[in-house]
């Protein structure tokens, strides 16, 4: 009787520990699966970060990347801050695969937004609005070289090559012209070949005293040497188009938005601008007829954009990142870093090919690159 109630007891034993093995084996198919149908239903609208590669440069950026620019899917620069606070420009010729130093001791000057004052037109050719005196005073250089060495345009004969220019100074380019213009409309003309200036002007007089300002980093110049830009003071934001490198300038059309963003041109037909009203409604405005007249648009709240064609766009804020391949009509979050952040600044040299500047793990500095190659 004993050993039956001892066999009992071990049966019972067995069949507890059965159970329980089976509520533990459930429990985890039921947490695993749980996750798995979190991840796809993506109830919070987050994406996964397999289309995204992350490029540690932390080895010649310990104290933050500031800036990227491929003009191929092969070829592109950073720059970002040394150790000893030194801006290092770096460049690649394999899609990112190496990185060589070019220079040790850049001195672009970097602004609170997001777009430097570089810009590179080829593979060894590019221009740099530089810090200059004490550092309220720019000018201008440039190279051939891809960067290793930078002349500057400095003859004081020349008014507008040392004038204080504006914390919004730009550069744009096309195929054979570029053109730097700062902040109240003063703007210089170089020759893309032989890098000598064409023209040097000063502001239109007959534009309103209220709009000579010109907000953001980025302006448009097309091959047929239209500049655009936007225009801001008080409450009025206006695009504005000059066809004589800043002689004159013609308004083409008021923007609902207090604060601009970002700016795109994949083509000269096809432009996006995106800003916000108050701190968070966000809109797009969108041309297809070169600037003449602009649609706007309702979009997520990023903060750096660009278009490799006139369809297909990315945008990122603060980590998650988005795409359009409709022209901005839509806009899907693609995917995110997973467990950092990424800076506000993006360059999109084609359609499965994109880089943002990020990190993976601070969102207080950046030190390297994320690549989307498509899903």
């Amino acid at each position: 009787m004993a050993l039956s109630h001892r066999m009992n007891k071990k049966q019972n034993n067995m069949k507890t520990i059965f159970k329980t093995t089976l509520v533990i084996i459930f429990l985890g198919l039921f947490i695993s699966c749980g996750d798995d149908s979190s991840q796809e239903e993506n109830p919070q609208g987050e994406g996964n970060n397999d289309c995204l590669t992350y490029k540690d440069l932390t080895t010649y950026y310990p104290n933050g990347l500031r800036y990227v620019q491929f003009i191929n899917d092969n070829e592109g620069w950073v720059v970002g801050k040394s150790a000893e606070n030194n801006q290092v420009l770096l460049k690649t010729e394999d899609g990112g695969n190496s990185w060589e130093e070019i220079n040790n001791n850049l001195n672009t000057r970097f602004s609170n937004v997001p777009a430097p004052q570089l810009k590179f037109i080829n593979s060894t050719d590019g221009f740099s609005i530089d810090k200059y005196v004490n550092g309220v005073q720019y000018r201008t250089s440039y190279t051939t070289d891809k960067g290793a060495t930078w002349t500057p345009y400095d003859n004081p004969a020349v008014a507008p090559l040392r004038f204080p220019l504006g914390i919004w100074t730009a550069i744009a380019s096309n195929s054979t012209k570029t053109v730097i213009v700062n902040d109240v409309h003063m703007t210089m003309v170089i020759d893309n070949t032989s890098k000598n200036i064409i023209q040097s002007v000063a502001m239109d007089e007959d534009l309103e005293d209220n709009l000579r300002h010109i907000w953001g980093d980025e302006i448009h110049l097309s091959e047929n040497n239209v500049i655009t830009c936007v225009l801001y003071w008080s409450n009025i934001t206006r695009i504005a188009q000059s066809a004589d490198y800043g002689l004159t300038w013609t308004y083409r059309q008021d923007m609902d938005l207090d604060y601009i963003q970002t700016m795109s041109w994949p083509n000269d037909n096809v432009g996006y601008i995106k800003g916000v009203v108050g701190f968070d409604d966000a809109h797009i405005y969108k041309t297809i007829d070169g600037g003449l007249t602009w649609e706007r648009k309702d979009c997520p709240d990023f903060t750096t954009m660009a278009f490799a064609d006139a369809n297909n766009g990315l945008a990122d804020y603060a980590g998650d990142f988005y795409k359009t391949t409709d022209g901005a009509n839509t806009w899907e979050k693609i995917c995110t870093d997973g467990e950092g952040e990424s800076a506000g600044y993006v360059s999109y040299p084609s359609v499965d090919n994109g880089w943002f500047i990020g990190d993976k793990n601070t969102q207080y500095q950046e030190h390297g690159l994320f690549n989307y190659k498509g899903e």
